[in-house]
């Protein structure tokens, strides 16, 4: 199984037109030729994610919403989907696997949680982990028992709501 371009490609087309923007003018909003932007509507090929994070929002899509698809297709079929961007948020969000690439060279590879682990080390490259992480760390630095692996807004939450329940607990022990 593979991604459907063209389904893809159709929706971008769909999209083009309800917005009324020409191929021309996409491409140019997002800094690519009209070729390569007939080449994505045809199903021929796929933008990268830069591309494509920057075709969605001039035509006032959410990248989120295919991206999702994307993810529901590696669940259904197992297929292995290659997502290559600076996006360390839609990077948490969508990938099982991380390999972090510097000059050519593999630095780090390993789950969201454990690369992002990593954060200083990225920022010495020029990347930043998910804003989340950072606030994690800031959390967990000042005391707060939460998890500084996650990498998601949803784990952050989870991760703060089980502190705030302890919390809450362990103050109604010291009441009783």
């Amino acid at each position: 199984m593979t991604v459907d371009y063209v389904a893809i490609g159709a929706r971008v087309k769909a999209e083009r037109i309800r917005s009324h923007i020409t191929q021309e003018k996409l491409a140019e909003k997002v800094g690519m030729s009209p070729a390569a932007i007939s080449k994505i509507e045809r199903g021929l090929t796929l933008p990268s994610l830069d591309n494509f994070i920057g075709i969605v929002n001039a035509l006032g899509i959410s990248a989120d919403e295919i991206l999702d698809q994307v993810a529901q297709l590696h669940e259904k079929t197992g297929m292995t989907v290659v997502l290559v961007s600076h996006s360390m948020e839609d990077v948490a969000k969508y990938v099982d696997r991380l390999i972090v690439m510097n000059q050519g060279e593999k630095m780090l590879d390993g789950t969201p949680q454990e690369v992002f682990r990593h954060y200083k080390e990225l920022e010495a490259v020029g990347l930043a982990a998910p804003q989340v992480t950072y606030v994690m760390h800031d959390l967990k630095e000042k005391g707060f028992e939460v998890s500084a692996d996650a990498a998601t807004v949803e784990e952050a939450a989870d991760e703060i709501m089980k502190c705030l329940k302890q919390t809450r607990k362990a103050e109604r022990e010291v009441q009783a």
